[in-house]
């Protein structure tokens, strides 16, 4: 019996080899948009916004994240 595995492992059904070994080129090629919540872009306006008003605090608070 030929069986299939997914890279979890598991068996993959009804699935030619081609079939599945096509399906990471097929993701590949698709040409999605980036999604952005609306959480994130409050995020990166509020960062811009507290930067603009006191970098060497965001700076040093940036350096701290690199470090950590």
């Amino acid at each position: 019996m030929n069986e299939q595995r997914t890279r979890a492992g598991l068996p993959v059904e009804g699935r030619t080899e081609e079939q599945h070994n096509a399906d990471p080129a097929a993701r590949a090629a698709l040409k999605l948009p980036t999604v952005t919540t609306k959480t994130a872009d409050i995020l990166a306006k509020e960062l811009r916004e507290s930067t603009k008003k006191d970098s060497i605090t965001s700076a040093n608070a940036l350096q701290t994240w690199l470090h950590d």
